[in-house]
């Protein structure tokens, strides 16, 4: 009983501010657009500065260089799996792309990156900083080739080892992550004057992106194609962080390592898959609709997911 309620104190503050976005939206106090620009802004400024944090007192070991390997291949055998089947689900090839996305992207570096500090401390996610930087790899790469391969769409231009390339040193999470490293490896530390601005953005982000996810939901909006939903709600939320989460202590990985499988690639997907669907000529009506979906379903999965790894003392 005491793992359970010090589980709800650790996660549910954290869906009480979703809850408290969408009933900010539903009262007209803020609209859907803020919630596009605080996501921006968690993403290319508060996110980058935790994530600079952590990576500053990184201990690099050489597991985690396979827990990278181990996770980047998690994400591409995912995505491989799930063009194969998917179809025999979902016959509609726009709305199978855009269901394929919802089924393996994640939503880790906003609630996953969020989740994982206030479960674990900001001193013990060294394995989520490396598991965002391999996600927005892997995504980079599976994303535009199936979507591509479902919709038909080559406007987008093809996708090349340099392209991919560009798009990863320009994320801002990563850039992120690279300055952490190099001034850890430099053995830089930082004067107070800048440390601590850094530090207080780097503590704004949960908030802002736990405000923000509320602020984009929407039930009204969700319509028929049922079956569907909740096919990706289940792979996303359950099969997937399930399948990786038993393969990776199988291979020996523990503790922190299983907390950011559990975690991180058991979000919801991300807010940006409706986007992403419609720019590829998928179904983006559909991704929205199952966005909002396993954005509620994820608020009892992940809570039961974190209640497990503790109850089963994988982490404190």
């Amino acid at each position: 009983m005491s793992t359970f309620l010090s589980t709800a104190n650790m996660v549910l503050p954290m869906f009480l501010i979703v809850i408290a976005g969408y009933e900010v939206r539903r009262f007209g106090v803020l609209q859907e657009s803020v919630a596009v620009r605080l996501n921006n802004l968690c993403y290319r400024v508060l996110i980058p500065c935790s994530m600079f944090r952590s990576a500053l007192r990184l201990r690099f070991e050489r597991q985690y260089l396979w827990y990278g390997l181990f996770l980047f291949a998690a994400f591409l055998i995912t995505a491989a799996v799930l063009v194969a089947i998917v179809p025999r689900f979902v016959p509609d090839r726009r709305q199978a792309g855009a269901v394929v996305q919802t089924c393996f992207r994640c939503n880790i570096a906003i609630l996953g990156h969020s989740l994982m500090v206030s479960v674990c401390g900001e001193e013990n996610i060294a394995p989520m900083v490396i598991a965002i930087a391999v996600a927005t790899l892997a995504c980079n790469i599976a994303v535009p080739m199936e979507m591509t391969y479902f919709s038909g769409d080559e406007t987008k231009g093809k996708l090349t080892p340099a392209r991919v390339g560009m798009e990863f040193v320009h994320n801002p999470l990563v850039i992120g992550t690279a300055l952490g490293v190099a001034a850890n490896l430099l053995g830089l530390s930082l004067p107070v004057a800048l440390s601590k601005p850094i530090a207080d953005l780097a503590a704004s982000a949960t908030p802002i992106a736990m405000l923000s996810v509320g602020l984009r939901l929407d039930f009204a909006s969700i319509s028929g194609n049922r079956r569907i939903i909740a096919f990706s709600s289940f792979v996303k939320l359950i099969a997937f962080p399930l399948v990786w989460t038993l393969a990776a202590g199988a291979l020996g990985f523990r503790e922190y390592e299983l907390a950011t499988i559990v975690i991180g690639l058991g979000s919801m997907t991300v807010t940006i898959a409706p986007a992403v669907a419609e720019a590829y000529g998928c179904d983006g009506k559909i991704s929205g609709d199952i966005l909002i979906v396993q954005t509620v379903c994820a608020m009892f999965t992940l809570f039961f997911g974190v209640w497990t790894i503790r109850a089963l003392g994988i982490i404190p």
